[in-house]
């Protein structure tokens, strides 16, 4: 997953990590499920809005998210 956006050479592996981080997310989800423990997302992952849906599909329920954030994530999780 480890890849330099601005590298044009190696920039095309940074977007197609992101699957195997979700594949990773709900991995650690499942092996979870019965732990009554919630899992955080924080970082850019929690703070773009265009992941927002995946990741409460996944089973995340906690996002740590800037406070400029916070509005444009409510309103993507309003929206469905």
């Amino acid at each position: 997953m480890v890849a330099c956006r601005e590298n044009p050479e190696v920039s095309h592996y940074y977007s197609k990590g992101y699957e195997l981080v979700f594949k990773l997310i709900k991995q650690i989800i499942e092996k979870m499920e019965n732990s009554r423990k919630d899992i955080y997302i924080c970082g850019e992952l929690a703070n773009d809005t265009k992941w927002t849906s995946k990741l409460i599909n996944v089973g995340i329920s906690c996002l740590s998210a800037p406070p400029y954030c916070i509005p444009a994530i409510k309103e993507k999780i309003r929206s469905f």
